[in-house]
């Protein structure tokens, strides 16, 4: 019996790590095959590959050194960051552009953005990516991975972090629920998101629970953008006109409350089902 459980600590932990190696291979190839996807989907690809390691890595905290969790937490979190300027800037553009689409004001487009747009000068500029440097940085976390030690890991304690994502997704939710609050909803998007790649990661086929997080996070995205979008232009308010805000406004706000009303609709089906506890529990028996 003792064998038995060492051989299936033994499967798990190298499964994970497996997991961890794919991930960070996937990124590495991203990079090589930048010239034909262009360095706007590299960037987004290279953010996602952060973001689902992250998310395997709280599915792994309680079975890591606390050290050995926030030193690999960081460098994931650094190199996203190192990413993040130039595509808030591109995410914001295209956001506007669809709240526009149907603006015959065509001034007040260009206006706005410009004002949304990178700045250039070198002072402001954000550093182009180094894309040797990230490479160089996830080989090196790929190597770590792939020797990483989870000395405690076990099915039940993945059902345990699984089960403690889709608490704190329904915690928020509710929060969100009674208060429409922006960084509420941030933190709810990145709960949410957390979940999503989370069921991913442990081999979740394509069904409707997934369809359904997906959908759910896509609107808090959606709800995301639009804050940005206006933080964004609020911050370079010297570089359009008052009426060019007037005309975007009103669109922007009736795309918060139809999103925020659908967040709460599309919330209530993912956290509000009676079988999560035995949803984790089947897909933690599934998975790896």
């Amino acid at each position: 019996m003792a064998d038995s459980g060492k051989r299936d600590h033994k499967r798990l932990q190298a499964a994970l790590q497996q997991t961890a190696v794919r991930l960070l291979e996937e990124a590495l190839a991203v990079i090589e095959a930048r010239e034909p996807l262009g360095e706007a989907e590299v960037v987004h690809r290279l953010r996602v590959a952060m973001k689902r390691l992250r998310a395997l890595l709280r599915l792994l905290r309680s079975s890591l050194p606390a050290s050995g969790y926030r030193a690999l937490n960081a460098r994931c979190r650094e190199l996203a960051g190192r990413l993040a300027e130039d595509r808030d800037a591109e995410v914001a553009q295209a956001t506007l552009r669809r709240l526009l689409a149907d603006s015959p004001a065509q001034a007040s487009r260009v206006r706005l953005l410009a004002a949304l747009a990178p700045a250039q000068d070198s002072e402001c500029a954000a550093p182009r990516p180094s894309w040797q440097a990230l490479a160089e940085e996830l080989a090196a976390l790929q190597r770590i991975c792939s020797g990483v030690a989870l000395p405690g890991i076990s099915r039940r304690r993945l059902r345990q972090a699984l089960q403690n994502s889709y608490r704190e997704g329904a915690r928020l939710g509710r929060r969100a629920r009674k208060i429409e609050d922006t960084e509420l909803l941030h933190e709810w998007r990145k709960a949410v998101k957390r979940v999503y790649y989370q069921n991913q990661l442990l081999r979740e086929r394509q069904n409707r629970h997934l369809r359904q997080l997906k959908t759910l996070s896509d609107c808090l995205g959606d709800l995301h953008d639009l804050d940005m979008l206006e933080q964004r232009l609020l911050a370079q308010r010297h570089r359009y006109w008052r009426d060019d805000l007037d005309l975007l406004q009103p669109r922007l706000d009736a795309a918060r409350r139809r999103l925020y009303r659908k967040a709460l609709k599309q919330g209530n089906k993912v956290f509000g089902r009676r079988d999560l506890k035995q949803h984790v529990r089947r897909v933690v028996k599934a998975s790896l």
